[in-house]
């Protein structure tokens, strides 16, 4: 999926278009990691979902942490999963017809973690099943709409090659 990035920014430009509704409210949203990196992670903000008329692709996205430094220890844990069509309840995999966009856990300075889909010259690492079990329209218009949107994710994220990370991530998010 190459629009991952475009539906992500109709989520952000929506989402600050005056709805009245606060996507920064986290909810239940939480992000469990165990293996390499441990620990359990309030979300920074809802998950949001989007879709892109034009493209006819949806996302989700959610992130915790905060920039990890050599005092701070809390990993920047990244989400933006695309899949094709509308917004939907569904299940949707890293190797799924469609799929898009991935997960990645930057620990340490230096250290990165990944679960993404193939993308140009660059190749598939890890897994990823998202469950999206309920979503609402937050707003719309001709270009897209914007959802929140609950359910699951579990990954798998190998180090990435040329990161001083090693051994591998298990991730498992609800929202």
């Amino acid at each position: 999926m190459k629009n991952v990035l475009a539906v992500l920014v109709l989520v952000v430009s929506l989402a600050c278009g005056g709805t009245g509704t606060n996507p920064t409210n986290t909810g239940a949203c939480s992000i469990t990691l165990s293996g390499a990196v441990t620990g359990t992670f309030p979300c920074a903000s809802a998950a949001t979902g989007g879709y892109d008329h034009a493209s006819n692709e949806s996302a989700v996205d959610f992130t915790a942490g905060s920039a990890a430094s050599a005092s701070n220890t809390t990993p920047d844990i990244t989400v933006a999963i695309g899949f094709s069509g509308s917004m939907q309840n569904g299940t949707f995999t890293s190797t799924g017809s469609g799929a898009g966009g991935g997960v990645v856990v930057d620990g340490n300075p230096g250290s990165v973690w990944a679960a993404t889909v193939a993308s140009g010259a660059n190749p598939a690492t890890g897994s990823y099943t998202l469950v999206v079990s309920s979503n609402t329209t937050l707003a719309g218009n001709t270009s897209g709409s914007v959802y929140t949107v609950h359910g699951t994710l579990d990954a798998t994220l190998p180090a990435v090659q040329g990161s001083s990370a090693t051994g591998t991530v298990t991730l498992h998010a609800t929202f």
